[in-house]
């Protein structure tokens, strides 16, 4: 029987640290004519070449990237609502970083959901590892923690995830009842830790959670 679309995704996300289902992957996308079957061989072969051969690589991956940067970036082409930061491993973004101008404050709450909801439907983000969000608030500048976690738990995605960082503001009180999390642990099986970053304006504290969550899941 032939392998379709669903097979090779799956074969990633039953381990996206092995290099093997990105390739085969990517010859079957290459028959399909999509660009990100190239960008998957010339990303690893950078990846595992030295030297001079390396460079030039890079700059031929980063080359075919910018050629067809519509389709490689999605929605986050035209995210001018803030910033973002994405690390790319073999033609998908594996960590990302998307925080909100002035922290997705009202009137601008449902407009943060409705991009993070699109960048999640994007092919280009359903293998992350690491997902780090800014805050997002309502008129009364409360957290909308439970918003988020309640939208990645119907969305399922990314279905790779296994660390989420949700944002708070530097001068808020926080607790670890910050919200209810059985679905979202249930709809991302992969998820084995939440932290809660500071935001100190519009810098962030990579490097000091607040609080940490670990997930233990028992073995069926």
């Amino acid at each position: 029987m032939l392998a379709t679309k669903a097979d090779f995704e799956t074969a990633i996300l039953e381990n996206p640290d092995d290099d093997a289902p990105y390739l085969v992957y990517a010859d079957w996308l290459m028959a399909q004519g999509d660009p990100r079957g190239e960008l998957i061989v010339m990303q690893h072969d950078a990846d595992e070449a030295e030297g001079k051969r390396k460079t030039a690589l890079r700059k031929a991956a980063a080359a075919h990237f910018e050629a067809h940067a519509a389709t490689f970036l999605g929605p986050l082409q035209a995210f001018t609502n803030g910033t973002y930061k994405a690390v790319w491993r073999y033609g998908y973004v594996r960590r990302l970083e998307l925080q909100w101008n002035d922290n997705g404050r009202w009137p601008h709450t449902k407009q943060a959901f409705d991009e993070l909801t699109a960048v999640l439907r994007h092919p280009s983000y359903e293998f992350i590892i690491e997902l780090q969000l800014g805050p997002i608030s309502d008129r009364y500048y409360d957290e909308q923690f439970q918003e988020t976690i309640d939208l990645l738990a119907d969305l399922r995605r990314p279905a790779a995830l296994r660390t989420l960082d949700l944002g708070i503001y530097g001068y808020q009180h926080v607790d670890t009842g910050f919200g209810e999390l059985s679905e979202l642990v249930a709809a991302l099986p992969r998820l084995k830790r939440i932290r809660l970053r500071e935001r100190q304006g519009d810098q962030p504290r990579p490097d000091d959670p607040l609080q940490e969550m670990m997930i233990k899941r028992s073995r069926a």
